[in-house]
């Protein structure tokens, strides 16, 4: 399989079981392999993270959202629906 897209399925599982809050999760994981030195860990935490982001910036567009309402809180209810 494609790393891209390993990557690209991994950071939607992610996505869908956690919502938004996959992101920070994502962030502490790369920060854990960073405080082990293992850099390949963290390239490949850091690469599910930016296709984490990716995905919930395209889930919901920003003409559909309304303006005061955060991303994270309507991309987490387009995934929740």
């Amino acid at each position: 399989m494609d790393d891209a897209i390993l990557v690209n399925a991994v950071a939607a599982q992610y996505v869908r079981d956690r919502g938004p809050a996959a992101i920070r999760y994502l962030r502490e994981m790369q920060e854990l392999a960073a405080s082990l030195s293992d850099d390949d860990s963290v390239k490949a935490w850091h690469d599910i993270e930016d296709a984490a982001q990716t995905i919930l910036l395209t889930a919901v567009p920003a003409s559909s959202r309304p303006h005061t309402e955060p991303l994270a809180a309507c991309a987490f209810r387009a995934f929740a629906e």
